[in-house]
């Protein structure tokens, strides 16, 4: 795609995409970054659309250096007005993930979110109070989940508990997990994977007695009972390495091909730098953004090629995406946000790439596959979903786990029917009798 600033044709392509919100795409162009808005839709979208032309053209001077204003207007070749160029946030991450307890936990303080909010506070303070806003004449602590053994039919009983935080889990032949703690990252056995504390942008990987280690550049390291094994290279979307791994498969992507990185096989090529990627012990899936266009695939252990999956699209900014596994099943969920409005997405697809089932709401919430079933850990406990006629719908509820369960928890399907819940900072065991 061709646009213009300062009357100099600039290409910009899905190479360069930083970001898609509900009203536009970002690219990355140098140092700066070039906001476009999305074609307008229909009389009302026009309107708003010439609304925020308006705005632009009137947007203020002399604010405080917190915000990111428009440096200058990017248009079309008839020289329209297609958005504008911009400062680029390095490193950044969304503002709603401070909302993830698990996320922030050993991450971001609550000392440090209160200064966050403080200087947000006075940042806007400082913009509307004054005249130089055109549109404006003037302007808690961490709930502790409460530690039960049993509540009515569910036992819980506590796997493991620390007083960092957990970073990674899987079920790989029994529970394996990577926490931080006292400055150094281990293992279940207590075996040191780092002898430093973790960064914000890191992601693990476990892999059997492998653990993966990769950082916001895309460096990646096996490491086995405290030593380096190998080390290798992956792509980054916006901050966070693509990397995926199961206790026999570990899988990157380079310039574009995805890779399983144990044997080096090639299984297919995704858009670079914009891969999503996730696996279980037989299947994984991806997606990636191009042109507008969902692109969304299954990966077979094992088997090359990328399987396409029909109908998986959305809209909006990505707010949070996961896919969980069993063994002949992949459940994708995908939380958007536009206009301030947020809409969960979950589609259940078979090991042929079937879509199963479809649903869409606003409930929030990490889910678990178990021979086709899913539940989701929201924050009034466990919620079992059903198929119905191609929908996946909110079936069962489980009020006696409500004591064991929020929203931010991920959940690990194990094979006798008991679920683990991995929380910040511990694991419990939960079984319904």
């Amino acid at each position: 795609m061709d646009v213009y600033l300062d009357g100099k044709r600039i290409s910009v392509s899905d190479r360069d995409l930083v970001g898609e919100g509900g009203e536009a795409c970002v690219y990355r162009h140098g140092a700066l970054a070039l906001k476009l808005f999305h074609p307008p839709a229909g009389a009302l979208g026009q309107r708003l659309f010439d609304f925020k032309v308006t705005k632009l053209a009137r947007f203020p001077s002399g604010l405080p250096r917190e915000v990111v204003a428009p440096e200058k207007l990017v248009r079309d070749r008839q020289n329209r007005v297609l958005g504008y160029l911009m400062p680029l946030v390095p490193n950044a991450e969304g503002f709603g993930r401070l909302a993830s307890r698990k996320w922030r936990a050993g991450a971001v303080s609550n000392g440090q979110v209160t200064a966050l909010f403080q200087a947000l506070h006075a940042a806007l303070s400082t913009s509307h109070a004054r005249a130089v806003c055109p549109e404006c004449r003037a302007l808690g602590p961490l709930v502790t989940r409460q530690v039960l053994r049993t509540r009515g039919r569910c036992t819980a009983r506590t796997a493991f508990e620390t007083s960092g935080r957990i970073l990674a889990s899987a079920l790989q032949g029994g529970l394996r997990y990577v926490y931080e703690e006292n400055g150094s990252v281990r293992r279940e056995d207590g075996a040191v994977v780092l002898a430093q504390p973790a960064s914000p942008h890191m992601r693990f990987a476990i892999s059997g007695p492998s653990t993966w280690v990769a950082d916001a550049q895309g460096r990646a390291l096996r490491v086995v009972h405290g030593q380096v094994v190998e080390r290798a290279q992956t792509e980054v979307r916006l901050t966070t390495p693509v990397l995926a791994a199961s206790s026999s498969a570990a899988y990157r992507v380079e310039q574009g091909w995805l890779t399983e990185q144990l044997t080096g096989a090639r299984v297919g090529q995704v858009l670079e730098g914009q891969a999503w990627l996730w696996t279980g012990e037989r299947l994984g899936l991806g997606s990636y953004r191009a042109g507008g266009v969902t692109v969304a695939f299954l990966l077979r252990a094992g088997r090359p090629g990328l399987k396409q999956l029909a109908d998986v699209t959305w809209t909006g900014r990505i707010v949070e995406a996961d896919a969980v596994f069993d063994a002949q099943h992949a459940l994708l969920t995908v939380v958007t946000e536009a206009n301030g409005r947020e809409v969960v997405r979950r589609w259940l697809f078979d090991e042929s790439g079937a879509r199963l089932g479809y649903g869409e709401g606003t409930t929030r919430g990490h889910a678990a596959l178990l021979s086709g079933r899913a539940v989701v850990a929201i924050d009034v406990g466990l919620v079992g979903l059903k198929r119905d006629s191609g929908h996946l719908l909110e079936a069962v509820q489980f009020p006696d786990t409500h004591s064991f369960v929020s929203a931010g928890d991920e959940v690990l399907a194990n094979t006798d029917g008991s679920l683990f819940v991995v929380g910040a900072r511990d694991i419990t065991q939960l079984t319904l009798t």
